[in-house]
């Protein structure tokens, strides 16, 4: 029987090889293997407690992991226990703790360095400063570098970023422009500039413009992203999409990828959105809709079913709660065309069930113009009275939008043609022009609307149809919003009306909406209150000044992923 040997005559186990750890820990984080790399620089600090390296590059890892808390907490303790290395390791402190969403604190962390002169310190500071919204700071800081350093292409990319931010699309593509003269084929530039020329409306455009990359560039994680982007705008929906989710756990550009795939969900599905509104007005209408939509992604189109459940009820007439079903489909036909139609049942017009439908078709004719043509057929379904009288009406139109002037300015025209059961046809004209003013946390907006009725008859049949009207009047409003989380509009309108040619009337009304995505979910709360003053009456025509209503209407959103066709 052979006995092991004593203790003492043992050969002792081998002591570990920190640069073998290290070599192994750094292969498994380039695999992005990061648990086990992590553990690996875990196993190292156990043994050399505050290695300087171990230390520094776990709290790399587990920024990538999204684990930010534990990042920070081991690059304040390198900090501490290694002050001689605080050029090497401050900088990282402050991109994880900008990463976390602290951005004052991580711009506080590279002050010194940036009152020292430091080129890096200065360029990570005016981006944190972007990323706080605080965008004229950001500016004024990159421009005064500028000053001193004109030939820092850097500076004039960040420019150009924090330009397209704000709006300001001109500017920014001269600041890219500059950074291309200066480093020709240099891809922040060009992606900069295609991105732009997607904000335009011009995805064809921004896909030549991305010729200009050179091989190594062509296939990085900012390429794919400006691809997705423009196979979206090109109704290449399912290709968008796998890029995207291609891209979702990249560390480097996770962040854009996750909120290019909720683009893509909210264009295409899947979601179901709940929803309620309810108007009410001074002659006694109050009208309901409690709705239920949903979408999921059909091809490259959008398979969409919805159900409302009404009511309706006025002084003076029977309460209507009338149910209705819809179904639609959306499809883009190659790159410039979309077709989509809707059909759908209401239980009950007049005691019966009907029908109703709508097609459309739009076109994608120029850079930031869009016209669409339409038909609708529907039951009118304004107040119990128009449901007991079973009017219906048929619709044709022709629209238009154009977006011009580096996205600042619009104008829109539609000509619709309208046919009311009873017997009356009528013409309508609608025009819209508009500039936007962009500011450091939002924009303010300001246009000229006009709108024209002609109907050879007046019909009393429970909402607004005079034989002519005239509107004219402005628009103005302001927003402000925080990345992707939330956002607040308040916008206004007022002008002079003419109901069949009686004496003009001042018209007026407002609509505050806000919309709250909390960080990283699914879901998307919204909210509306709208009011109108001497608006479009019910009861008589003739005499609009009195009438005023309001509607409130709320709900909520929810995303899903990785359910398509």
């Amino acid at each position: 029987m052979i006995h092991p040997a004593p203790p003492a005559m043992q050969e002792p186990a081998p002591a570990p090889d920190a640069a073998a750890l290290l070599k192994q820990a750094r292969e498994l984080r380039s695999q992005k293997r990061f648990p086990e790399a992590v553990a690996v620089y875990t196993r190292m600090l156990e043994v050399w407690k505050d290695q300087p390296d171990a230390l520094l590059e776990r709290a790399r890892t587990f920024s990538w992991m999204k684990r930010f808390d534990e990042a920070i907490r081991d690059l304040k303790r390198h900090r501490e226990v290694h002050p001689e290395l605080a050029a090497e390791s401050e900088p990282v402190l402050a991109r994880v703790t900008a990463w976390s969403g602290r951005f004052g604190e991580a711009v506080e962390i590279l002050r010194p360095h940036v009152a020292k002169g430091d080129r890096q310190a200065t360029l990570d500071t005016a981006t944190y400063l972007s990323w706080d919204g605080r965008m004229d700071q950001s500016l004024a800081m990159a421009d005064a570098w500028l000053q001193a350093h004109p030939a820092d292409t850097d500076f004039h990319l960040l420019r150009g970023r924090v330009l397209g931010w704000r709006g300001r699309h001109g500017q920014a593509r001269r600041a890219y422009q500059e950074a291309l003269a200066r480093t020709p084929g240099n891809r922040q530039a060009i992606l900069g500039l295609a991105q732009l020329d997607l904000w335009a409306g011009d995805p064809e455009t921004a896909e030549r413009r991305l010729g200009g990359l050179g091989s190594e560039d062509v296939q990085s994680s900012e390429a794919e992203l400006i691809r997705a982007q423009i196979d979206q705008r090109m109704g290449r929906l399912r290709r968008a999409r796998t890029r995207a989710e291609a891209l979702a756990d990249q560390p480097d550009v996770r962040e854009d990828a996750q909120a290019r795939l909720r683009g893509l969900a909210d264009a295409q599905g899947p979601w179901i959105e709940l929803s309620q509104t309810r108007t009410d007005s001074n002659e006694g209408l109050r009208a309901q809709a409690r709705r239920v939509d949903a979408a999921v992604p059909f091809f490259d189109g959008s398979l969409r079913a919805g159900a409302s459940f009404d009511l309706l009820d006025q002084s003076g007439q029977a309460k209507r709660k009338p149910q209705e079903w819809s179904l639609g489909l959306s499809h883009p036909l190659g790159s410039r065309v979309t077709a989509s139609a809707q059909v759908g049942r209401v239980d009950d017009v007049g005691g019966d069930a009907a029908g109703f439908h709508s097609l459309a078709l739009g076109w994608r004719a120029a850079p930031g113009l869009n016209l669409v043509l339409s038909h609708t057929f529907a039951p009118n379904l304004a107040t119990p009275r128009a449901v007991d009288l079973r009017t219906f009406t048929r619709t044709w139109g022709l629209g238009g939008t154009w977006v011009f002037n580096q996205t600042l300015d619009h104008a829109a025209l539609s000509l619709e043609r309208a046919f009311l059961s009873p017997g009356a046809a009528r013409t309508g004209v609608r025009a819209e022009a508009g500039h936007r003013f962009p500011i450091e946390w939002g924009e303010w907006r300001a246009g000229l609307a006009a709108r024209f009725i002609d109907q050879d008859q007046s019909l009393r049949i429970g909402f607004f149809n005079p034989e002519r009207y005239r509107y004219y009047g402005a628009t103005a409003g302001v927003s402000a919003r925080r990345e992707e989380r939330w956002e607040v509009a308040l916008d206004g309108w007022g002008g002079s009306q003419v109901v069949n040619r009686t004496a003009s009337q001042f018209t007026w009304g407002y609509t505050l909406a806000g919309t709250w995505t909390p960080g990283g979910s699914a879901a998307t709360l919204f909210a509306s209150w709208s009011q109108s003053v001497a608006g479009l009456p019910i009861a008589d025509p003739t005499d609009p000044t009195s009438y005023r209503d309001h509607t409130l209407r709320f709900g909520i959103r929810i995303r899903g992923n990785r359910w398509f066709w």
